[in-house]
C-alpha cells in the first residue's frame, strides 16, 4: 500500500462515505491515519479498519495473527549496559509509561492461542573468539498447541582472550537455564505470551591465554614419544616370547 501510494495523496476515510476528504490532508501511513482520527475525535472512526493500518492492527490483536501462515526472522545486535536486564519478543505495541514501566498494548482475550514457537539460530554476547560455545545456538522450541512464555535466564561471564601474537580480545560467554509457563495455567496468574531473555552479569572474569610451545618442549615431547614406542615394543616382544614358551631359545641351543 505504501509503495502504491508513493507520491500520491492517500484517502483518510475510505470506509466512511459520510466523511468528506479535506484538501491537502493525506494519509500515506498509519501514523497519518491515527493523527487525523485523533483530531476528529469521533468514536465511529476506528483507525484499525483503515487499509494502511492492517499491519499495526494485527500487532495489537493476536487473534488476527491466526490467519497469517508465516513467522518472523529477526536478526541484528543490541548494545546494553553492563547491568542486569532483559530483552523480549512479545505481541502488541510497546511503549513506556509515565512511571518508566514498559507496557504492551494488545487485546488479551485470545492470548492463549498466540504461537510462541521459535528457533534460535544464534545468540551471543560480545564478539566471537576461538573455541567459544553459545548454549542457545540452534535451539528449537516448538509448541503444538496452546501458548505461554519462554524464559531464558542467562548468566553472562566477561571473558578476555589473549592471542599468541599479543593481541587481546574482550568478549563474553554465558550459561543458561530455561523455564516455560503455559498461558492457560491459572495457578501461575496471567502470563504474557512471548520469549524473554533475562540476563545478569557475573562479577568474575575468565581469561584465556594462547601459548606457543618452545623448541625445548618439542624436543622433550619427541623424546617421550620415541621412548614410549621402544617401551611398548619391548613389552609386546616379551609377551610374544612368553606366549611361545621360549621356543626360539631352545632352537638356538641345538
Amino acid at each position: 500500500m505504501r509503495r502504491k501510494m508513493a507520491g500520491k495523496c492517500g484517502p483518510c476515510f475510505p470506509n466512511h462515505d459520510e466523511m468528506q476528504e479535506v484538501k491537502d490532508q493525506c494519509c500515506n501511513s498509519c501514523a497519518d491515519v491515527q493523527s487525523v482520527y485523533r483530531r476528529k475525535g469521533l468514536r465511529r472512526l476506528n483507525w484499525e479498519e483503515h487499509p494502511m493500518c492492517r499491519h499495526e492492527a494485527m500487532l495489537a490483536d493476536p487473534a488476527k495473527l491466526v490467519g497469517v501462515e508465516e513467522g518472523c526472522n529477526l536478526f541484528g545486535f543490541l548494545e546494553v549496559n553492563k547491568v542486569a536486564g532483559n530483552f523480549h519478543i512479545a505481541p502488541g505495541r510497546a511503549f513506556e509509561s509515565a512511571q518508566g514501566q514498559l507496557i504492551h498494548e494488545f487485546k488479551p482475550f485470545d492470548s492463549g492461542t498466540y504461537n510462541v514457537s521459535h528457533v534460535i539460530h544464534s545468540l551471543s554476547f560480545g564478539v566471537h573468539y576461538p573455541g567459544r560455545h553459545n548454549p542457545l545456538d540452534n535451539s528449537h522450541m516448538i509448541l503444538r498447541n496452546g501458548s505461554g512464555v519462554f524464559q531464558y535466564f542467562i548468566k553472562v561471564v566477561p571473558t578476555t582472550y589473549s592471542f599468541a601474537n599479543g593481541r587481546t580480545l574482550t568478549s563474553c560467554q554465558y550459561s543458561v537455564t530455561e523455564q516455560f509457563k503455559r498461558a492457560n495455567d491459572h495457578s501461575a496468574g496471567y502470563v504474557l505470551p512471548g520469549v524473554f531473555f533475562i540476563y545478569d552479569i557475573s562479577p568474575i572474569m575468565v581469561t584465556f591465554v594462547e601459548e606457543r610451545p618452545t623448541f625445548s618442549y618439542f624436543l622433550t615431547s619427541l623424546c617421550a614419544i620415541v621412548g614410549g614406542v621402544f617401551t611398548v615394543a619391548g613389552i609386546v616382544d616379551s609377551a610374544i616370547y612368553a606366549a611361545t614358551g621360549g621356543g626360539g631359545s631352545g632352537l638356538r641351543m641345538q
